[in-house]
């Protein structure tokens, strides 16, 4: 068998067995591939009384006087009501039987098995671990996202307590133990690590497990669809967030890991940790980066088609305000309000034609009687001519109304994209471009900096070695020629451009939404409800003379039959017929007109009632265009991916200063003043990429 780095078993292994591999239920003497290591499942149990489910793995080396040995808890089986009936009992004082089974077992191993260091779990797995923690000094649990102690079990001083909790960022057991006041019912050290996205179908699997179902090589959330700009994937497996020392292999989470002597050997282990480790996590974050790159420039490319789409979304909300088919002309040019208006013309001269028939035939023999003795004098212009000034006055509301409607789809629709830093017309598509065209600048700078840090680091280990040979010699020789160590490479400064785009984060688009939408209900309530007011009021008034000449036609008609004497009447037979035939032709177009009025009248009130409620229905589609909303999540979750592992590179770098910092030869000076170099640069890229995170 190969053998590995170190003997001893690692946070690392310890995370991936419990998060990933102990909800695979490992069979017996079966070999699990851990990260670069081998471990064999030498004994495993699932108690049903209790619902304990456990096994132990042995780490297998070449060498014989190895024997690392860890019991690994299974977390909750949701499943299993033994589990569910363990979760609920940890928050009370006593101590569930299923913990007790776990004590019991852990004895057993040890045992069999001799003294173990190590036990593990997630979940309910790290209640159980942690409880033989609390019980067995010499005994490390490492757990994830772990479930509290029963208070009976809880040490009244951490200090002796070798437990090491790790919390990924999203997992909603953890972050619910603390928001409740119960975060101290974990024993030991916590530490925060990444892993998981915050999104909803992580939120009970890798979220708190740590893994997804599957492969470990499938360990990866997918971001986007198939083929559009940007889709990609973000890998989660819990363990890859565990900042180790590129020397020792232990964690760093809890501070910089002990010091090592500096070789020719442990140099070059720098080196191959310099382009392995720190290379490949900086090219998953670049990748990561890169995918937030496409998306904004291709949002800053549809430009014209999110302007458009937003133009003909509102448009289209317009048209569905009302149920009248004339009035969803608004949005267009009006032409079926033109039409109307010009149709209710015509109805209205055909009815005034009609009405001065009528009313020359009741100044003829016997109507004239009538007339006379009724006293009834009909003036024609004066009726007609006051309804046709309201058509008119229609007419120019709805031309105000048209021409308003136009100018806010034309004019204060691409209003509402402008603002940011530079003031520009696609305000948060144009200030992440910006933003990302320094950001693009500064991950190059950042990588040619690191990868000449590794440079560096290669010379001085091949200077390093040379000088050991030169004492090997010297020693042999008894002769004084030890060489020194030579100078590196000298390497440049390399500065990170400043940004000063995205200064309060990815609220930009929140800010730029709500200007914009105050600026949209302003434009609404300024622009278009005067005029629909107005409109409303005309045609009111349009309908009441209506009403008014109808029944006045309708009152002719009743005192001009009813009012001769029936001795006049049997001189004029068809006097009747005749007056009820004209009086009809003449109310026909009337009624008519008076229905197209009523129609107008209801549309427009449907409109005045309606159109406020555009507001909040079309602040959603704002949204969309201002940047297309899955996409600006998407950006923001390639972004606090990519932060996660800047800011484990800083912690990385930081153990790697502490280490080279005891070292006084002139060439392990300068790489320490260049990983310092690294460092701050680090830093700076660090908090310029979390700008894209915060809201």
């Amino acid at each position: 068998m190969k053998a590995v780095q170190h003997k001893k078993i690692n946070d690392v292994d310890l995370v991936e067995l419990s998060g990933f591999h102990a909800y695979r239920n490992p069979s017996l003497t079966e070999l699990l591939k851990v990260n670069k290591n081998i471990y064999q499942v030498v004994d495993r149990i699932n108690l049903k009384a209790s619902g304990l489910n456990a096994f132990t793995v042995q780490k297998v080396t070449n060498e014989i006087d190895s024997n690392e040995v860890a019991v690994i808890f299974v977390g909750t089986n949701p499943k299993d009501m033994k589990d569910v009936f363990t979760d609920l009992q940890l928050i009370g004082s006593d101590i569930p039987r299923q913990l007790k089974d776990a004590a019991i077992y852990f004895e057993k191993m040890e045992k069999e098995f001799g003294d173990i260091s190590y036990v593990a779990g997630n979940s309910l797995g790290g209640a159980l671990a942690n409880s033989i923690a609390v019980q067995n000094q010499d005994v490390k649990s490492v757990t994830l996202n772990p479930a509290i102690l029963p208070g009976e079990l809880i040490p009244s001083s951490n200090l002796n307590v070798n437990s090491t909790n790790y919390f990924m960022e999203y997992d909603p057991l953890t972050n619910g133990e603390e928001a409740l006041g119960l975060g101290d019912r974990i024993p030991g050290k916590v530490y925060r690590i990444g892993g998981g996205t915050p999104t909803g179908s992580l939120l009970l699997g890798a979220n708190h497990t740590g893994y997804l179902e599957g492969d470990m090589k499938d360990q990866q959330v997918e971001v986007g669809t198939e083929g559009d700009v940007g889709y990609g994937f973000i890998r989660v497996g819990a363990d890859e967030h565990i900042v180790t020392s590129i020397w020792t292999g232990d964690s760093l989470h809890g501070g910089n890991s002990s010091r090592i002597e500096l070789n020719a050997d442990t140099i070059n282990t720098l080196y191959q940790g310099i382009y392995d480790l720190v290379g490949n996590r900086l090219s998953l974050s670049s990748e990561y980066i890169g995918n937030s790159v496409s998306i904004v420039e291709d949002e800053r490319a549809k430009f014209e088609e999110r302007v458009t789409n937003l133009k003909e979304t509102f448009s289209t909300f317009v048209e569905d305000l009302t149920s009248s088919p004339v009035l969803k002309s608004i949005t267009a040019t009006g032409y079926l309000i033109q039409f109307e208006l010009d149709s209710m013309r015509t109805m209205l001269t055909m009815a005034e034609d009609r009405f001065r028939s009528l009313n020359a035939f009741l100044n003829s023999p016997p109507a004239e009687i009538a007339e006379h003795l009724l006293n009834m004098d009909v003036s024609v212009e004066s009726i007609f001519g006051e309804i046709r000034n309201k058509i008119n006055e229609i007419e120019s509301s709805f031309e105000d109304l048209i021409q308003h409607v136009t100018y806010i789809r034309e004019e204060k629709l691409p209003e509402l994209f402008e603002g940011g830093t530079d003031f520009i017309y696609d305000a948060v598509v144009g200030e992440l471009a910006s933003h990302y065209d320094i950001i693009n600048q500064n991950n190059g700078l950042l990588s040619k900096q690191i990868m000449s840090f590794g440079t560096s680091v290669s010379e001085t280990a091949a200077s390093l070695f040379d000088r050991e040979l030169s004492l090997a010699d010297s020693i042999k020789s008894k002769v004084n020629q030890v060489q020194d160590i030579g100078k590196i490479s000298k390497v440049e400064k390399s500065r990170l451009l400043d940004s000063h785009y995205l200064p309060n984060g990815l609220s930009i688009k929140e800010k730029v939404l709500e200007e914009g939408t105050e600026t949209f209900i302003q434009a609404i309530w300024q622009l278009i409800i005067p005029p629909l007011s107005a409109i409303k009021s005309v045609l009111t008034l349009f309908r009441n003379s209506l009403t008014l000449l109808i029944q006045t036609i309708r009152f002719i008609n009743v005192q001009a039959t009813s009012s001769l004497p029936a001795k006049l009447v049997g001189l004029f037979s068809n006097f009747d017929e005749q007056i009820n035939e004209l009086i009809s032709i003449t109310l026909t177009p009337l009624e008519q007109l008076q229905n197209m009025v009523e129609g107008l009248e209801e549309g427009t009130q449907q409109l005045l009632t309606n159109f406020p409620d555009l507001i909040d229905r079309f602040k959603p589609y704002i949204d969309t265009a201002l940047f297309n909303i899955s996409k600006y999540q998407d950006v923001r979750l390639y972004n606090l991916s990519s932060n996660t592992i800047l800011e484990e590179m800083i912690l990385l770098f930081s153990d790697i200063i502490n280490q080279l910092s005891h070292q006084k030869a002139v060439s392990v000076e300068a790489l320490v003043e260049e990983s310092e170099q690294v460092v701050e640069n680090l830093k700076v890229f660090h908090s310029q990429v979390e700008r894209g995170t915060i809201f």
